[in-house]
């Protein structure tokens, strides 16, 4: 197991020291490795895993002088592949081990790596202030491989894409493009125009409205570290699925990496983000709230209607949020010398 939650071994150094390095003084919303794996085991399994049999796989396996087809359930869930973090001030991340790799990239990159700290220059009152400027972070969760070990008590495990603690996607490597969307406005121009991502109030697998009759929280394009919006909460959550959108569909101005694992005929993660539906990826968050259940962001179902603010238990005192991001994972075990035939799905 330790050969697969540390495919990189330069990785396990960055643990070691970062699991021992001092950082700032540690916040009531903060989040250790410890705290993160084990809250994968006390989320809504039918929510968050979400495991189903769809298929069964067929394999050819060989001894000596004989050969037999072996079947082998093709199954889907999802997985907590990352952790996303939005916050305001520079490597003081809620994920408190990731500060390390931030602090260090920062401190190469020079004073103007400073990322969310253009919102302290603005007052964060409503009459003098309307625009919410965050950092955003995407770190591998050690919560994929302490699910994946479980699961695989029970042979119905799909390996995680993920690699604990490596950053997948840190904004401050490029402050300059994360604000301003000098490369984004070119690069992604069409989505701009038309417009149809976007994180707003709705029930899973509601299509982008026209019109919008209903809450809108940000637009997903152009993916930059800015949104119009006073309320830290919706608008860090746009922010967040920026940051989970150029993991997954990668981006060209800021240092990322794309998630491990590629698709192939017995193992398919998905490889797209949506914003309206939970189909490829859903979001739990982990501070300063933590919640049980899987869903997308902005999802009316867990609005609190019984308050003005349905959402006023899930914002932060400081401003700042991380999130799992339970990514689909589809696959079949594949047997000790065995040769994919086919599979068949239903």
């Amino acid at each position: 197991m330790a050969k697969q939650i540390y495919k990189k071994p330069w990785f396990l150094f960055v643990i070691v020291v970062s699991l021992n390095a001092p950082l700032s003084q540690p916040k009531a919303n903060d989040l250790n490795v410890l705290e993160i794996a084990q809250h994968a085991l006390q989320s809504d399994f039918s929510s968050c895993t979400d495991l189903e049999f769809q298929g069964t796989c067929f394999w050819l396996v060989c001894k000596a002088f004989w050969c037999d087809v072996k079947p082998t359930p093709w199954i889907k869930h999802y997985t907590p592949d990352v952790v996303v973090s939005t916050y305001d001030q520079k490597g003081a991340s809620p994920f408190k081990e990731s500060n390390l790799f931030t602090k260090l990239l920062s401190s190469l990159l020079g004073s103007r790596a400073n990322g969310g700290e253009m919102q302290s220059q603005h007052s964060n009152t409503r009459q003098k202030s309307k625009v919410t400027y965050r950092l955003a972070d995407v770190y591998g969760s050690p919560a994929a491989w302490t699910l994946n070990s479980w699961l695989s008590e029970y042979y119905v495990a799909c390996e995680p894409g993920s690699t604990v603690l490596q950053p997948y996607f840190v904004s401050s490597s490029n402050p300059l493009f994360w604000y301003s969307g000098m490369v984004e406005s070119v690069t992604n121009l069409d989505e701009i125009l038309i417009g149809n991502k976007y994180i707003g109030e709705r029930r899973d697998g509601q299509r982008p409205e026209i019109i919008k009759t209903k809450p809108f929280w940000g637009h997903l394009y152009p993916r930059v570290g800015v949104v119009q919006g006073y309320d830290h909460y919706r608008s860090s959550a746009v922010i967040a699925a920026r940051a989970i959108d150029s993991v997954i569909s990668g981006r060209y101005d800021i240092v990322n990496t794309s998630l491990d694992g590629k698709k192939g005929s017995y193992y398919e993660p998905a490889n797209k983000f949506e914003t309206h539906t939970s189909t490829y990826g859903k979001f739990q968050m982990l501070s300063p709230y933590k919640e049980s259940g899987c869903h997308i962001l902005g999802d009316e179902s867990y609005k609190d209607n019984s308050k003005i603010d349905g959402f006023s238990n899930r914002r932060s005192v400081n401003g700042d949020y991380a999130w799992h991001y339970w990514r689909r994972y589809k696959c079949c075990k594949k047997p000790s010398g065995g040769k994919f035939l086919y599979k068949v799905t239903w």
